[in-house]
């Protein structure tokens, strides 16, 4: 669904105010019209220097603050191994193999390495289509690049999607069609091989 049919459903979204409705209609907007300020040569240059990070354990990555979906995944006995890690460790970041500039990134993307040395520049709200489907969380590059705040957007070199817990029902919203998570954007200095990766539009 692209932007014209979101802004119209959501105009139509008969179980919110009239006042709720235009604000996320504005919002809309607003991402229309930054998303057609940028050209696919203007977002593959930015996608080859900005790279997908995941956090977690040497064992489990994820976008998801919680640890429900490891439990789920790994069992009891792998579970508690991945707390022992987080404890002594922390949630390490790593990078991850490149993907096409408007696929979805994945929780289950592959990890190459551990990612050390970057600094947080921003916490930003941002916001994922996802075609009405509450229930798959689809962030994609394109979206983490054209949302990064325009003063920054030289510095940075990394960005991690942060969603508040493995359900993507409860940061999905409703008028907006889209979900709404955090994304977290970072300066430092890329790794060789990283920042060899090749990037493609699809």
């Amino acid at each position: 669904m692209n932007y014209s049919e979101k802004i119209a459903a959501a105009r139509r979204y008969g179980f919110a105010t009239m006042e709720v409705r235009e604000k996320k209609v504005k919002l809309l907007k607003n991402l229309q019209k930054l998303a057609k300020s940028w050209s696919n040569e203007k977002l593959l240059a930015y996608a080859q220097k900005m790279h997908p990070l995941l956090r977690g354990s040497e064992i489990y990555c994820s976008f998801f603050d919680d640890d429900k979906l490891a439990n789920y995944l790994l069992g009891e006995e792998h579970f508690r191994r991945h707390q022992r890690l987080i404890k002594r460790y922390g949630r390490l970041l790593f990078w991850t193999e490149q993907v096409p500039v408007y696929c979805p990134l994945s929780q289950a993307q592959k990890i190459l390495q551990e990612a050390s040395g970057l600094v947080e520049l921003r916490r930003v709200t941002t916001y994922y289509d996802s075609d009405y489907s509450p229930v798959v969380l689809r962030p994609t590059i394109a979206d983490a690049i054209i949302q990064c705040p325009e003063e920054i957007l030289d510095q940075v070199v990394a960005f991690e999607f942060v969603a508040p817990s493995s359900n993507a029902r409860d940061y999905f919203d409703n008028v907006l069609g889209m979900h709404v998570l955090t994304t977290v954007y970072y300066t430092g200095v890329v790794p060789q091989e990283i920042a060899e990766q090749k990037v493609s539009l699809y």
